[in-house]
């Protein structure tokens, strides 16, 4: 399996995005990156969005099909800032 990644064009791509798993909160991806295979057809997909959300979606496509989307996961990076209180 050879892929090739891709910067992909956020706004082409947020509304399908936000319909799928509305992680961003109506904001456009911080990084779309997207992974062709060897025909050129998208294979993956990964959107970084600036309140921490990562939205990964794979598609597949059936020979002689139309491609369509076979999974999806979303992450949340979180960070906490260390307690300020009694020493």
């Amino acid at each position: 399996m050879s892929w090739s990644k891709h910067k992909l064009i956020a706004a082409d791509a947020q509304a399908v995005l936000h319909e799928l798993c509305p992680v961003g909160g109506g904001e456009m991806p911080v990084e779309l990156l997207g992974w062709r295979d060897r025909r050129g057809n998208l294979r993956r997909a990964q959107a970084d969005y600036p309140n921490g959300w990562r939205l990964v979606v794979h598609f597949t496509l059936p020979k002689g099909g139309q491609q369509t989307m076979s999974s999806y996961t979303a992450t949340l990076k979180v960070s906490a800032e260390p307690s300020r209180g009694a020493a």
